[in-house]
């Protein structure tokens, strides 16, 4: 009887481990969906000028590509030899654009190809490009460059560049019902320089922002120390001349974007920072 019963049991336990394989393998062997790679990044293709670096950014990326707009980007050779590119007036960059140190947007580089050159005759000269001069404020103590159709103000001891952006402003209208266009608003990215009225030195003043985000940095063609806020998209910089003056430069976008050229063009203006003599009065 106890040997039946036995074999009942076995014979129960045995069933069960079977069902138990054959429902593992079934989910073991059902279709997965496909996990995200980097190869489903989405590639754009850009053209423009390639030129060197400045040697504030060398630890970011390897070079950078003046566009047709004189808007800069950013590039990360990723291994590739783009110093043999340096030189022709016009190239054909094949990439991913992706979020790199500091926020600063980088084109992962995976493809470059000489192009023909646009009707508009590129200008040989990178640091004074068709459409950009030198802004000389006497006032505030600086020169930078500037693209010429931009609105400045200017007030005592600050002025402001104000960089035209279209934005969706989330309507949608057209010439015809149905058409779906999306309209587009008109604002404006701001670069600000503004000299603070502050008695404290350039350390103290960043410590009584109480902000652990804040890091050191360098900004201008002297190689100022700096210290950099991110907060959200805007971007400030904030630097002291002569142990008695603190200057925050900022820069602050009109929205998100999920790429803003604006941006990386903030960078290389403030690369060509420079403190002039003050007006004297």
């Amino acid at each position: 009887m106890a040997d039946k019963r036995f074999s009942t049991i076995f014979t129960v336990v045995v069933y069960a481990a079977v069902a138990g394989m054959l429902v593992f393998g079934y989910f073991e062997t059902r279709e997965k969906p496909e996990q995200p790679t980097d190869s489903l990044k989405t590639e754009i293709v850009i053209q423009g000028a390639i030129k060197p670096i400045g040697v504030n950014m060398k630890n970011v990326a390897t070079h950078i590509l003046i566009k047709d707009d004189a808007s800069v980007v950013i590039l990360d050779g990723a291994g590739m030899d783009l110093d043999k590119y340096i030189g022709e007036k016009r190239v054909s960059v094949r990439g991913t654009m992706e979020l790199g140190p500091s926020n600063k947007e980088i084109l992962r580089v995976s493809d470059i190809n000489i192009a023909p050159e646009p009707e508009i005759k590129k200008p040989e000269d990178y640091n004074q490009p068709v459409g950009w001069d030198i802004y000389k404020s006497a006032s505030v103590g600086v020169s930078v460059k500037y693209k010429k159709d931009w609105e400045i103000e200017t007030a005592a001891k600050s002025f402001s560049f104000k960089l035209p952006e279209q934005v969706e402003n989330g309507a949608v209208g057209g010439a015809g019902a149905g058409d779906g266009v999306i309209q587009l608003e008109q604002k404006f990215d701001i670069i600000t320089f503004e000299i603070l009225s502050s008695t404290q030195s350039l350390d103290n003043y960043i410590v009584s922002l109480n902000d652990s985000t804040i890091q050191k940095s360098k900004i201008g063609l002297d190689s100022t120390a700096a210290y950099k806020r991110v907060l959200g998209g805007k971007i400030t910089y904030y630097a002291e001349r002569e142990s008695k003056y603190i200057y925050k430069i900022s820069y602050i976008p009109a929205a998100n974007k999920p790429f803003d050229p604006n941006r990386n063009t903030f960078y290389e203006i403030i690369s060509t920072l420079r403190f002039i003599p003050f007006a004297t009065s």
